[in-house]
């Protein structure tokens, strides 16, 4: 469903309304235009948190879903807000109650605002979001409250467009319109073997709730676990995955299981990068991402997720002063449970 009028926006950003976005830059436009109205707390500083505490909510969905323009949109309105209110200089304006028009924004705000006009720029070939940065001086509080509601009206533009583009979901895959079949059925390849995992309760269920795979055209974005940035990204395109993690030994568990695929797999300091991913590969590589989820828990306890005669059967077949010996166990018992081939 796409074109939503101004009556009909009921759609939400995985949770961020699209409907509270336009009520929310309703108030920043009016707060704009009564420039001869005194700031305060009430209207001027709680106006504001809500708006880049609003942009920084749209940031976390734009990383789940692989929304990267939208991500930095966001991110740069946070901090051009978080940048002035912050400052003595606002909190003077606040506490001497000056009029808006009348209370100067420093020029280093000015300047995080417009690296909101370039990122503006940047993702869409626009010149610009703002209207009076540069050229309306002196630049009161007024004017930077018109001209970063102009921006956040482009970023929910920007969220609506994406929130209501025509969307297939399979259980935890999701596929935008004009994403790759291949690579969705791949998603689909994983997500199978997800839900494989956690009936043998190999899971973590605050792990498992999560999980989403999130196909664009030829990239593809998957939340693997519950932590911040928990994530790997596979394009098809440059024929690589990137997997996202600073524990060392599930990295090597990564490396080595999608090594197993076909895939030039290294440990990096934050994750495993792998190179050579192709049509023919991307099946079984992409299913193996499974295996990260709740990986860490495995390796520290495998005890309490695995079955007793599997752990004996490894646990023998594993040289127990080999340094890698939890990443070994725990790479026997997913072959002896049937779980990779």
């Amino acid at each position: 469903m796409k074109g939503l009028s101004l009556s009909l926006r009921g759609a939400e950003y995985d949770g961020v309304s699209i409907s509270e976005l336009y009520e929310l830059e309703e108030k920043g436009r009016t707060g704009a235009s009564q420039g001869d109205q005194e700031m305060s707390h009430d209207f001027d500083g709680k106006l504001l948190m809500k708006m880049a505490i609003t942009a920084g909510d749209i940031d976390r969905v734009a990383a789940q879903y692989g929304d990267q323009d939208i991500g930095e949109m966001a991110v740069s309105i946070n901090r051009a807000i978080y940048d002035w209110i912050s400052r003595n200089a606002y909190n003077e304006c606040v506490r001497k109650k000056m009029p808006r028009n009348k209370c100067i924004i420093p020029e280093g705000v000015k300047e995080t605002l417009n690296y909101v006009d370039r990122t503006y720029n940047k993702w869409t070939g626009e010149e610009r979001c703002t209207w009076l940065l540069g050229i309306k001086e002196p630049y009161a509080h007024s004017t930077f409250l018109n001209d970063v509601t102009a921006c956040f009206h482009r970023l929910t533009e920007m969220v609506e467009k994406r929130a209501t583009e025509e969307e297939v979901v399979v259980k935890k895959c999701r596929m935008k319109e004009g994403g790759n079949r291949t690579l969705f059925d791949a998603c689909k390849k994983w997500n199978r073997k997800v839900e494989d995992m956690k009936r043998q309760g190999l899971y973590m269920e605050d792990d498992y709730r999560p999980l989403l795979g999130n196909v664009l055209d030829s990239k593809a974005v998957f939340v693997v676990g519950s932590s911040p940035g928990h994530r790997t990204h596979v394009d098809l395109a440059e024929g690589e995955i990137r997997y996202y993690d600073n524990d060392r030994p599930v990295n090597e568990l990564m490396r080595d299981i999608l090594g197993e695929t076909g895939l030039k797999c290294k440990v990096k300091e934050d994750g495993v990068e792998c190179k050579g991913l192709t049509e023919e590969n991307l099946g079984s590589a992409v299913e193996r991402l499974a295996v990260a989820t709740s990986a860490d828990y495995r390796l520290g306890d495998p005890d309490h997720f695995w079955p007793e005669d599997l752990m004996g059967k490894c646990m023998v077949k594993v040289d127990y002063r080999s340094p890698k010996y939890k990443v070994e166990v725990e790479k026997c018992l997913l072959k002896e449970s049937g779980l990779i081939g």
